[in-house]
């Protein structure tokens, strides 16, 4: 996915399959839109087209593909590199409003994780939110 937005909600999310596109074999991802979108669905032959009719679709299309690379290649990375805490703290901090919006077993899902692995994640966070809080209180 690529977002182009600096809004906490997700606006103008390119979706790609790369393998599909270039192969024209079925996708083995699944995409679903979890909340009300607008959707502009082209075809690759619509796409090849617009290529052949001007260098600036095709550039365009160059880019939104390496984003797309670049964005799957980052959250491959961070499947094997991150904890599910820091991918989730990740996902907080940069999409706050989807968090609030998706289901939490639709996260979790996208973390790789249970619903009660994510429970367990959020608890934990807030627990040391509430002490990071309290360490400069000094109770007489």
């Amino acid at each position: 996915m690529y977002y182009n937005t600096e809004e906490p909600r997700i606006g103008n999310v390119f979706v790609v399959d790369l393998s599909s596109l270039l192969t024209q074999a079925p996708s083995y991802r699944k995409y679903e839109v979890l909340i009300d979108s607008e959707l502009l669905v082209f075809s690759r032959k619509a796409i090849y087209k617009l290529y052949d009719q001007s260098k600036k679709w095709e550039r365009i299309g160059r880019i939104m593909v390496e984003l797309a690379h670049l964005d799957l290649e980052t959250y491959d990375y961070s499947l094997l590199t991150q904890s599910t805490k820091e991918r989730y703290l990740y996902l907080t901090k940069s999409m706050p409003g989807l968090v609030s919006e998706i289901p939490q077993y639709h996260i979790a899902s996208f973390l790789g994780v249970t619903p009660e692995s994510l429970s367990r994640i959020k608890k934990e966070i807030m627990k040391s939110k509430k002490s990071s809080n309290n360490e400069g209180i000094v109770h007489s």
